[in-house]
């Protein structure tokens, strides 16, 4: 008994520590979504805006040959969704948008996420 509660409680330690993520940002646009650990949903959009999407960028949903002007991201959990936008930024501006949610994860709810772009 005593070896399944040290062993839940090793599982709860994992569970609620922090998760610790590099990223360095790319020219091309990046986007994810996905749970961070079992206890948070992340979602994650950047861009450059001086940069022309390529037909290389389509594994993030972008469309060949156009400038990103904006991206977005959402999560939803059961009734509620939450969005987040970035910056909106010209060719001629070579900003940098990013759009990040972090929300705790509600194993009792259905839950979705996702980005976008928005172009010039």
């Amino acid at each position: 008994m005593k070896k399944r509660i040290a062993i839940v409680l090793a599982a709860l330690v994992v569970c609620f520590s922090t998760t610790i993520i590099a990223r360095g940002m790319s020219l091309s646009p990046y986007g994810s979504y996905g749970k961070t650990n079992l206890v948070y949903l992340k979602a994650i959009a950047w861009f450059n805006s001086g940069w022309k999407t390529t037909s290389d960028d389509s594994a993030y949903g972008v469309t060949a040959n156009k400038y990103i002007k904006q991206c977005y991201v959402w999560i939803t959990q059961g009734d509620s969704t939450n969005y987040d936008y970035s910056a909106t930024y010209k060719p001629a501006d070579n900003g940098q948008g990013t759009a990040s949610l972090e929300e705790f994860n509600n194993p009792f709810k259905d839950q979705s996420g996702g980005y976008g772009w928005y172009y010039n």
